[in-house]
Formats: structure tokens, C-alpha cells, sequence
């Protein structure tokens, strides 16, 4: 009898684990796509209900992935991102179930890792610093950056510098305890602890914050909850292109860094056509210590009851450390292994796919960058 309850309640304790981890890089996500917090409950709430499938795995959004929704706000609005997510994870489902999948080699994945890992600094510093620049991919905000000229907001860089330093620092120094508390929750709640302490009226703070995406009374409307339903956004045949483009390049960056299991990989595309439906966000997996049906309903409880009944402490929560915690997760997500493999092949071939791949990310768009990555792969198997 001892030994079922304390299975239950170790069972509960990951799902507060999970919770931590799936919501808040949703609320990242959301909140640097400037995306009420609403869908990152969505989010939450299906990633939790997916990840049971999977064996101690939990699906969240990833940084990766913010480069391609990233394009397809700024080029076809935040209305095209729920069409660009459904049409990305049924192509990635396709490749999954494709017996001949592009098989993409240790080269074009570093190289594309260190592409993405640039990309999502570059994208993402604009809330870091709070400095308000704008831009689709990589090198057009390097271009804002210039034209703008470097004039952060101090208190917001204290607070993202002290996210970034907890991040980094976090999982090694207490490797047991992050099993337990994110590095995500705890890189976050201390700036916010500042923030209320140093801040402690809202409408008057300096720093860039939640605010009123907190709140989801702010929806209004059916098409409101569910945005894949109005297709105004995508009425002009441009948007459409630069939705198709997103889908595509999402469905690439899955393939880049799918899952070893095959089942895995339907798992992650299909969280994501879900999702979609709902506005909600795609993700891919994050391991976590244990995750059972009982961790699923406890994550499902207490993320719905954070986002809904404490919207004055999540407007509190500083946009400048919810940007830092992808920059630095984009960093951790490098397969800096296979950059050191590519480079003792001493294959020319090899090495030139990796920094072309690199600088497809920096120098191109998301799109052309995948395709890139997909003419590499292709001539690959050709060679082999």
C-alpha cells in the first residue's frame, strides 16, 4: 500500500516537472510571437496528453522551431501560423511514414544546428535588449539592428542575463534537483521575484513584459480560439506562399532532428496537426525522469490553473528572460558532436555542406536555407 501511494506521488511530482517545462517554453513562444497565453495552455495541454505515448519523453516547443514560425508571423501575420504549423507536421508526418526518407548527414545537421542556433539569438535578441527591432530571418534583423543602433534597456538585460547565466550554470551545478525543478522555471521565477520586488507597479515598469497577452479575456469570438478557422489571413496569394514556405521549412527542421524511434516522430508530427487546430504551437521531445497518465492529468492541472487564475503574475514575467531561455536551449540543441566527426572525414564534400548549410540560416531565409539542406541530402544519396 506504502509503495502505491509513494508511486502515485512520485508520478505527481513529475507532472508538476512536466507542466513546468512544456508551459513555459510555450509561454516563451507565445510570448515572443505576441500570442495570448491561451495558446500556450493549447500547447501545453496537448503536448501533455501526447507525451504519454512516449517512454520517459515529454514533447515542448523548441527553439529551432522559432525560426520558421518567427518567418511566417512577420511575412504572413500570426493568422498564417495556424495553417503553417498543420501543413508542416502533416508533411513531416509524410516523411516519417516514407519508407525512402531523406536521410540528412552528420555535416548537414551540425552545420543547420549551428545555422538555427544563430538564427534564434539573432531573432530573439531584438526582446532580449528590448530593442524593438523587426525582422523574418536572420540577416533582414542584423540589417534593423544596424539601422536602429544598439540602445538596450538595462534592467531588461540584468534580467535576461541573469536567466542566461541560470540556465547555463543550473543544470550542472544541481544536476539531481533540475530533474525535479525545469532550468526553465527556475531561470525565470528569479528575475521575476526581482522584477515584482524592483518594479512592483505593472502599468509604469520600464522593462518589456507579458502584460496583457496574461489575459485570456482579451479573446473574443470563435475565430479568436480558433484561428485556423479564419482564413482572412490568408486570403492574398503572397501570405499563402509565405505560409507554404514555413510549412516546409518546419516540416525540414522536424526531419533534421527527429526522434531515433519512428513512433516518436508520428507522436511529435501529429501534437503538432492537433495543436494547430486550436492555434496551439508544434514541439519536439525533452527527456524527463519519469511520465505516466497520472503525470499527464497533474501537468494538465496545474498548467490550466496557472494561466488561468494567475494572469497578474504571468503579465509580470519579463519578456527579455523568456527570450533568453530559447537563445540558450538553441545552444544546448547543437550537435557539436557531429561537427568534430565531419571534420575528421576530411571529405571536402562533407565540410562544405556544413558551412554552406550554416550560412544558408544567417545569410538566407528559413525556406531557402531548408532547401539547402534537402539539395545536400539529396546529393548525398546520390553520391552513396
Amino acid at each position: 500500500m506504502k509503495e502505491q501511494q509513494r508511486k502515485i506521488l512520485t508520478e505527481t511530482g513529475f507532472g508538476f516537472t512536466a507542466a513546468g517545462k512544456i508551459f513555459f517554453c510555450a509561454l516563451a513562444a507565445c510570448s515572443c510571437l505576441s500570442m495570448n497565453v491561451y495558446f500556450a495552455l493549447v500547447t501545453t495541454v496537448v503536448c501533455a496528453a501526447a507525451s504519454v505515448s512516449l517512454d520517459k519523453k515529454i514533447l515542448a516547443p523548441s527553439a529551432f522551431l522559432m525560426v520558421a514560425l518567427i518567418f511566417v508571423a512577420e511575412t504572413a501575420g500570426k493568422g498564417g501560423l495556424p495553417l503553417a504549423v498543420f501543413a508542416g507536421a502533416a508533411l513531416y508526418l509524410l516523411i516519417s511514414l516514407s519508407p525512402k526518407a531523406l536521410d540528412f548527414s552528420p555535416s548537414i545537421k551540425a552545420g543547420a544546428g549551428f545555422g538555427l542556433a544563430f538564427s534564434v539569438t539573432a531573432l530573439l535578441t531584438t526582446y532580449y535588449f528590448g530593442i524593438g527591432a523587426t525582422g523574418a530571418y536572420t540577416f533582414e534583423i542584423l540589417k534593423n539592428y544596424r539601422y536602429l543602433g544598439f540602445h538596450p534597456n538595462w534592467r531588461g538585460v540584468f534580467y535576461g542575463t541573469i536567466t542566461l547565466f541560470a540556465m547555463i550554470t543550473y543544470p550542472r551545478k544541481f544536476k539531481k534537483l533540475s530533474k525535479y525543478l525545469p532550468a526553465e522555471v527556475f531561470s525565470v521565477a528569479i528575475p521575476l521575484l526581482l522584477n515584482l520586488f524592483l518594479n512592483p507597479n505593472g502599468e509604469t515598469t520600464p522593462i518589456i513584459e507579458v502584460g496583457a497577452l496574461s489575459d485570456m479575456k482579451a479573446l473574443s469570438g470563435f475565430k479568436a480560439f480558433f484561428p485556423i478557422a479564419d482564413f482572412s489571413a490568408v486570403s492574398e496569394g503572397e501570405n499563402i506562399l509565405f505560409v507554404l514556405k514555413g510549412a516546409f521549412a518546419l516540416a525540414v527542421i522536424f526531419a533534421l532532428f527527429k526522434p531515433l524511434q519512428k513512433k516518436n516522430s508520428i507522436v511529435s508530427a501529429s501534437q503538432g496537426g492537433v495543436s494547430s487546430l486550436l492555434g496551439g504551437l508544434p514541439a519536439t521531445e525533452s527527456e524527463i525522469t519519469a511520465y505516466t497518465p497520472v503525470s499527464a492529468v497533474t501537468a494538465l492541472a496545474v498548467a490550466t490553473a496557472f494561466a488561468v487564475f494567475c494572469p497578474s503574475l504571468v503579465s509580470r514575467i519579463p519578456l527579455h528572460s523568456l527570450a533568453v531561455v530559447f537563445i540558450v536551449s538553441a545552444w544546448k540543441a547543437v550537435p557539436f558532436k557531429l561537427v568534430s566527426s565531419a571534420f575528421k572525414s576530411r571529405d571536402i564534400i562533407e565540410i562544405t555542406a556544413f558551412f554552406v548549410c550554416a550560412l544558408g540560416f544567417v545569410f538566407t531565409d528559413v525556406f531557402t536555407a531548408s532547401i539547402i539542406c534537402v539539395i545536400y541530402a539529396v546529393f548525398g544519396r546520390i553520391k552513396k
